[in-house]
């Protein structure tokens, strides 16, 4: 029995600290052998135990479970541990589901208005096409009647002519005077010409169409320098659908991701190690607002004490801010 209750309590307890409550539990048996023994029997009588000393269950039983709550201590901290990252996990699933709809919903959003751009796009260079196709062919039609005239008055004119010179020659010459006044006056009108600019102006609607096209699309949107980065941002700021511009609102539920800032900062989006940069950020009319650089590796969870170069507005004053700790008042 004593072995059996050694093996139990060996498979139950786990970790160092358990380890070590097991090891205190063995000792405390270990010794009945020369002094003490657990007893479940007031009246145990045998040679084997005439020199042990035997304790009634009751009077041990406090103790040793005293001693098994001291070795469930460190696992019941490590299961509120493992807890607490359950939730962060659960609520990091929720955030990733919750990002992609709108991940999703932007993009389609976006490309709507691309399909649409291109729609009306499409529509007014076929109209164009259409309306310069009618109007050079109008004008070539106009030429075209012009010479169909020119060619029926002289059709007119050489077939009743050929008409006469097959007649009688004595009805011939009396009809000779006349025809030949008639050939005469025949006016030989100058064939109309094709100008310049009677065909399509084919390089215009394809000459550089798709550049072109891309050109008149980027004057839809913004481009802007800085994106920001939600998972860095602090659970009280907004971010805008663009990405370029942050409020501070009421709390948010945001996972604990390694990137988020615990203080009221955010990121943008990509870095630089090199160079000479500038922006131009607007600012409200808030008491408070700072915008700076960061290093790379800036502490994200508890207090910021270096890598940290900003101007700040503060109590009606601007400072220039730089940890580790520098401040200069601005005038």
């Amino acid at each position: 029995m004593q072995s059996q209750l050694l093996q139990r309590l060996s498979e139950e307890l786990v970790g160092r600290e358990a380890s070590q409550a097991l090891s205190n539990l063995q000792k405390t048996i270990v010794q009945g052998r020369s002094t003490t023994e657990l007893g479940f029997d007031k009246s145990v009588d045998s040679e084997a135990h005439r020199n042990h000393l035997f304790k009634p269950v009751a009077e041990v039983t406090p103790g040793f479970k005293k001693q098994l709550q001291i070795a469930l201590h460190p696992l019941n901290e490590h299961l509120q541990v493992l807890n607490k990252s359950k939730d962060q996990f659960f609520t990091a699933t929720t955030h990733v589901q919750a990002q992609a709809r709108l991940i999703e919903k932007e993009i389609r959003d976006q490309f709507r208005r691309f399909h649409q751009f291109l729609q009306e796009e499409e529509q007014a260079r076929l109209r164009a096409l259409r309306e310069e196709e009618q109007q050079k062919r109008r004008s070539l039609q106009d030429k075209l009647d012009e010479v169909n005239r020119e060619i029926e008055a002289l059709l007119e004119t050489i077939t009743e002519t050929q008409k006469q010179m097959k007649a009688a020659d004595a009805s011939f010459l009396l009809q000779y005077k006349v025809a030949k006044e008639k050939v005469l006056r025949c006016p030989l009108v100058e064939a109309p010409q094709m100008g310049s600019g009677a065909l399509m102006d084919q390089a215009k609607h394809l000459g550089n169409l798709g550049f072109n096209i891309w050109r008149n699309m980027k004057d839809l949107f913004q481009f802007y320098p800085v994106i920001l980065d939600p998972n860095t941002a602090h659970s009280n700021f907004i971010l805008s659908r663009t990405l370029d511009n942050v409020k501070f609102k009421e709390r948010q539920m945001f996972p604990e991701n390694p990137e988020r800032f615990q203080w009221d900062r955010v990121l943008g989006s990509e870095g630089f190690n090199s160079g000479t940069h500038k922006w131009e950020v607007e600012v409200s009319s808030e008491d408070y607002w700072s915008v700076g650089v960061v290093s790379e590796s800036v502490q994200r969870k508890g207090p910021i004490n270096k890598g940290v170069w900003e101007i700040c507005l503060l109590d009606g004053q601007y400072h220039a801010i730089s940890l580790p700790k520098h401040d200069k008042t601005l005038s």
